[in-house]
């Protein structure tokens, strides 16, 4: 009987061990700070402030400038931020200065075969803002034509795109409703690009051979 008694004292003795160290970790979970609980990975879905992109970021991104990006800058970072614009396209320049500043720069190449005809509109349109920023209103006027000019001529191949893809689409219709000559083949949507198709091919004029006509330049 002394036997099972102490086995029971000892049982008991391990029980109320445990339950004690078990109170203790719930208490230590509870009054544990709020910074130093683990809740889990952030949502993709949860806003996160990207950082605050520089002029020269926006130049180097091909974006268009607006005139509050460039408050604060004086006119010597102006003048190296509108060389930015060329820099970014591989210019050789010819300015020892320049050639230096970006020469330090790890993203900048030169280019052999650059030339001004890579400069997009947004380019033109940056360089406008950065000379008025610089306070050269004459040059900026300048500039300001060669922006209107660029808009007209990418407009320009806006719309001749516009027929060539009127003309495909008018052929394409024409086959799949059956209504295209006999053995017409569809050329492939480059070809009409490549080739500047304007006039859809089937309702280019036959000749006697049965051979389309050239097209019209």
């Amino acid at each position: 009987m002394q036997v099972s008694i102490d086995a029971l004292r000892k049982s008991v003795t391990v029980w109320a061990t445990n339950v004690l160290m078990l109170l203790g970790l719930i208490v230590h979970s509870a009054c544990a700070p709020a910074d130093a609980q683990w809740v889990g990975p952030v949502p993709e879905s949860a806003d996160v402030a990207e950082p605050e992109r520089g002029p020269e970021a926006t130049v180097l991104g091909g974006d268009p400038l607006l005139p509050g990006d460039l408050e604060g800058i004086d006119d010597e970072q102006l003048r190296y931020l509108r060389n930015t614009i060329f820099a970014r396209h591989g210019c050789d320049f010819g300015n020892k200065t320049l050639a230096e500043y970006f020469g330090a720069k790890p993203w900048y190449a030169i280019d052999l075969e650059y030339t001004k005809e890579r400069l997009t509109l947004v380019d033109q349109q940056n360089i406008q803002v950065l000379l008025k920023a610089e306070g050269d209103w004459e040059a900026a006027r300048t500039q300001g034509q060669v922006v209107v000019i660029q808009q007209s001529d990418e407009a320009s191949e806006t719309a001749g795109g516009l027929e060539v893809l009127d003309a495909y689409l008018t052929d394409k219709e024409a086959v799949a409703n059956g209504t295209a000559p006999e053995g017409f083949e569809l050329p492939a949507l480059d070809f009409y690009k490549e080739t500047g198709v304007k006039k859809p091919l089937t309702q280019v004029p036959q000749d006697d051979h049965g051979e389309a006509e050239p097209l019209e330049e």
